[in-house]
């Protein structure tokens, strides 16, 4: 298993499902998986602020829109302070989310280029780095979606094997 992405990881920010109990159990497709997990806790976190920008600007008086002409010696009277505080939290963890993603991309990528076959290496990119469906995949490099499939399950069972990964039956 790579150091460095365990080095780099910080469980208690992702709370991902898949890495309770740390890497050692982790399968070769909880692992590629793991980018799709962590950009569905981006957007839920982009949704999130939107929600608390929407309730920040609906308070009365000062609001999130026209924070310029907001009085600083009445700031713990504004409703919307609290909001921009939670703002702020959200924003810090997107970031932090947009860092745990390229740190693992960068790790996936050069795991995905140790599988020895080129098609296999193709297929793993275009399903788990670029998010694509199978439909897409088999257009993109010309082949039947049948064929994405057995390509694909052989692929994570390859990248597992070489990687150290559980090889899931």
């Amino acid at each position: 298993m790579n150091s460095a992405f365990t080095d780099n990881v910080n469980y208690k920010i992702l709370n991902n499902p898949y890495w309770h109990e740390g890497v050692e159990d982790l399968s070769a497709y909880d692992f590629l998986n793991s980018g799709n997990v962590i950009i569905s806790k981006i957007n839920h976190l982009l949704k999130t602020k939107a929600r608390y920008e929407e309730i920040a600007d609906s308070t009365n008086g000062s609001n999130y829109e026209n924070i310029g002409s907001f009085d600083k010696c009445r700031e713990r009277k504004a409703g919307f302070i609290k909001w921009i505080d939670k703002i702020m939290e959200v924003e810090k963890k997107i970031e932090r989310y947009k860092t745990l993603l390229a740190d693992w991309v960068k790790l996936a990528n050069s795991q995905i280029e140790l599988v020895d076959n080129v098609d296999y290496s193709i297929v793993l990119k275009c399903r788990f780095i670029e998010q694509m469906s199978y439909e897409d995949i088999g257009d993109k490099i010309y082949v039947s979606l049948a064929t994405v499939k057995r390509w694909l399950r052989y692929a994570i069972n390859d990248f597992g094997r070489i990687n150290n990964y559980k090889i899931e039956s």
